[in-house]
């Protein structure tokens, strides 16, 4: 299933991760261009292989979030580097750092 387009009310995104044994959660991040620009980061990111359907084996996920924050779908960002592209394109920051 590809992840685009996504929902109609998609404006935001997130993801969490394990480090060690502590979740990592990161800052939601709107997108400026709202639904447009959420379907090209999650288009092109699809076509690159940097998210994939969310697994066990994700290194960490992705939530594509409404207006009010509530999680419309979720994807696997599959390995490090797929995961420092989102965060140098999206802009994520830690958000409860250890």
């Amino acid at each position: 299933m590809k992840p685009y387009p996504p929902h109609p009310h998609a404006s935001a995104l997130t993801a969490v991760r394990i480090v060690g044994s502590e979740l990592r959660t990161y800052t939601i991040v709107e997108s400026e261009r709202g639904w447009r620009g959420i379907e090209h980061m999650l288009r092109t990111a699809w076509k690159v292989g940097r998210i994939t359907q969310a697994s066990r084996d994700s290194y960490a996920l992705l939530s594509v979030l409404d207006d009010d924050d509530t999680e419309l779908h979720e994807w696997g960002i599959p390995n490090a580097t797929a995961f420092r592209w989102w965060y140098r394109k999206v802009g994520w920051r830690v958000q409860n750092p250890a």
